[in-house]
């Protein structure tokens, strides 16, 4: 099996050469699940690093079972989505940080893909799962995450390399919580929630929810189309305190979509291609905040709605929990 740096899973560029391979074979149990670290590739322009994840058959026939994907997934809610994400066993995608003898390795690229043994109709481009199984001697009984992390050299010569420091860390899981509603006022509100991991009470108090308009120059696209520009901004507060890492709220409508502005758009048949996303992404608005100095009693944030052509009187918002669920993991390989 051939492995380049710049081609993740599926070849390089055309003058670039495959990587030196340096068996490993080193095995640990990260986060209940048996890991691999089968070899590794020393390539012109960086280090590559091949994961295998082993998943429990029971694990994934269970999943399959619950969600019975090919139905559900157009039904499913945005709740839903997030449940199965957590649920699902091939959702492993940690931070992966190196050290090649004591050097730091930065800006990693990260790639990765599943096999199970109950896909009994293998489209084309599963065939690199199929070479990777085939490769590093995986039982066809399990299922498996192969993840590759590329980091290129800081330096223009390759170095040689003898030992290789790894830290595994865990994305944070995603819980929804509470939907609640503002509008616009310069009076405390006040709303009690527990968390839904830890089980302890919060109280979430919305300082101030006011309306903004973005100048009028925001956007510079000279196509013809005219964009939303009208949002709430609410300033809020979390005690016992949570960190922005741990809790955030999100605008629980999507931005409304660009329109035509003038005659010659029209040949467009009135269709858009594309959505805002200058706040927020494709799902809706992320929970972006601002953090303000506040009062002894807690730090002030500051969150901001979907875009809209016009004012809104309320903005239903959710609750979103970030929770680490696994502990960071450490792994020194000498070769």
């Amino acid at each position: 099996m051939k492995v380049y740096y710049s081609g993740n899973f599926w070849g390089g560029h055309k003058y670039e050469h495959a990587g030196k391979e340096i068996p490993i074979e080193k095995a640990f149990l990260w986060g209940g699940l048996q890991w691999r670290i089968p070899a590794i590739y020393f390539c012109s322009k960086g280090l590559v690093i091949d994961f295998c994840v082993e998943i429990p058959s029971e694990r994934f026939e269970k999943f399959f079972e619950h969600w019975n994907q090919d139905k559900r997934m157009s039904g499913l809610s945005e709740e839903d989505r997030f449940q199965m994400q957590r649920e699902n066993p091939f959702s492993i995608d940690p931070q992966v940080e190196a050290k090649l003898d004591g050097k730091e390795l930065k800006h990693p690229r990260m790639c990765a893909v599943g096999w199970h043994p109950l896909d009994e109709e293998r489209e084309e481009d599963e065939k690199v799962q199929e070479e990777l199984m085939e490769h590093y001697g995986c039982d066809r009984c399990r299922g498996w995450r192969f993840v590759r992390v590329c980091f290129p050299w800081s330096t223009s010569r390759k170095p040689q390399g003898k030992t290789l420091a790894l830290r595994l860390k865990e994305n944070p899981v995603i819980y929804l919580g509470e939907h609640f509603t503002t509008e616009e006022s310069s009076k405390r509100q006040e709303i009690n929630f527990i968390h839904p991991v830890t089980d302890m009470e919060h109280k979430l108090t919305i300082i101030e929810c006011k309306t903004h308009t973005l100048p009028a120059n925001t956007f510079s696209f000279e196509d013809g189309m005219e964009y939303p520009g009208t949002m709430k901004v609410v300033t809020y507060c979390i005690t016992p305190e949570l960190s922005g890492r741990e809790f955030g709220i999100q605008d629980c409508a999507r931005s409304d979509p660009p329109r035509s502005n003038n005659i010659n758009s029209l040949s467009l048949g009135g269709r858009s291609a594309c959505s805002v996303g200058i706040i927020g992404s494709a799902d809706g608005p992320s929970a972006i905040f601002v953090v303000d100095k506040g009062t002894k009693e807690c730090n002030w944030r500051t969150v901001y709605s979907s875009l809209h052509f016009s004012e809104v009187p309320q903005v239903e918002w959710q609750m979103m929990f970030y929770v680490k669920e696994t502990e960071d993991f450490y792994q020194e390989i000498v070769f």
